[in-house]
């Protein structure tokens, strides 16, 4: 599967894909660097963010999503007695999570995208309060 990434663009509060983002650098080990040391010398303010490969996501409405790093997860499964479980989660790299968050999202029965850390911060400020 070829990367595919996305930035928040700081400075105009808007979410930009593809090309817009890392049209012009090539693929290094270390691709997230390389393209935050290019956008940040090139005075761009974009904060890059990487798709997780999740695919069996949801958006609220029941549409198939891709989970993308910094996008605000909840995460539902059943245990083996029978009793059902969900946390919200924050999408991140694959070994940027919690041995607690791998294992939800290893036996997820669902995945639904509420939104992203950038445009929905008043999701965070929710979860914290549960």
């Amino acid at each position: 599967m070829a990367p595919k990434f996305r930035g928040w663009h700081k400075e105009l509060e808007q979410m930009i894909y593809g090309k817009e983002v890392c049209g012009h650098i090539e693929y290094t080990t270390n691709l997230i660097d390389a393209l935050n040391t290019m956008l940040n010398e090139d005075d761009y303010d974009i904060e890059v963010m990487q798709s997780t490969g999740l695919l069996n996501c949801e958006t609220e409405d029941g549409e198939k999503a891709e989970g993308w790093e910094g996008d605000i997860a909840d995460v539902g499964w059943s245990e083996q007695n029978g009793e059902f479980n969900s946390h919200r989660i924050i999408l991140k790299g694959p070994f940027d999570y919690s041995v607690d968050e791998a294992r939800w999202l290893i036996h997820a029965e669902y995945i639904i995208i509420r939104g992203n850390i950038y445009e929905n911060q008043e999701l965070l400020e929710q979860s914290n309060e549960n």
